[in-house]
């Protein structure tokens, strides 16, 4: 049995998911903070209801290869590079400026002249405090994200470099390690309480509960994927032993 190798049909595919799905996010959140500064919404308000639009988007957008019009193998392997890569873009992009420039942003004013610039990162700290603070249990997390991200980057450059049964390996671990992660962040949550969450209504709780588990389950799948094609070339390869 050889290593399923994406066809260009399904590259481009891919690809034109993942520019819309970033070009449209900001759009969303551009929006939200032009709306609430033209019609004077809550600021709190606003960039929380700003996130729940990215739910649905990221949601639909990064279970979407799942849904293809393709055979189930393509499905998969387009759910696997999809996932990885855009995983690995969005919690770049998103948990290194908050963790570097935390000051900045957690202790801005809470004005709609700094929910423009602040909105992506306020969102969702507004319902959860351990990322509206960037504490230190948020900080270790992370840490062991960006551990994540090192293992998936690597897989795929394996990949990439004709090493795909080391590449597959790499990126199931990738994924374990990331599901682990997610589902101990919301472990930890629950035996002390929700202390995290300073809103307890239903915004809140809908950002916690769909942007957590969504990543939990997400990362959990495409690693699952990953490792099955790997135990599959294994057995094909006892085979002909």
């Amino acid at each position: 049995m050889n290593i399923p190798t994406m066809s260009p049909a399904l590259k481009t595919s891919l690809v034109k998911r993942g520019i819309t799905m970033f070009s449209l996010a900001p759009l969303v959140l551009a929006a939200w903070a032009i709306g609430a500064d033209h019609f004077g919404w809550d600021v709190v308000d606003s960039a929380r209801y700003s996130a729940i639009c990215l739910i649905f988007i990221l949601a639909a957008f990064i279970l979407s290869p799942l849904l293809m019009p393709r055979n189930k193998e393509e499905r998969r392997l387009g759910f696997i590079f999809y996932w990885f890569t855009v995983s690995t873009l969005f919690n770049l992009s998103w948990q290194i400026p908050l963790i570097l420039f935390r000051s900045t942003i957690t202790q801005a004013e809470i004005t709609h002249a700094n929910l423009y610039k602040d909105i992506a990162w306020w969102g969702y700290g507004f319902a959860d405090a351990h990322y509206g603070k960037v504490s230190l249990w948020m900080i270790s997390g992370e840490a062991w994200w960006f551990l994540a991200i090192v293992v998936a980057i690597t897989g795929l450059w394996k990949i990439k470099t004709g090493r795909a049964t080391t590449g597959f390996l790499l990126l199931g671990i990738a994924g374990l390690l990331q599901a682990y992660n997610a589902s101990l962040y919301m472990v930890y949550d629950f035996v002390t309480g929700f202390q995290n969450i300073p809103r307890p209504d239903w915004a809140s709780w809908l950002l916690y509960w769909g942007f957590n588990p969504l990543w939990a389950s997400c990362a959990l799948i495409a690693g699952i994927f990953s490792l099955q094609i790997v135990h599959r070339q294994a057995l094909a390869s006892a085979v002909r032993l």
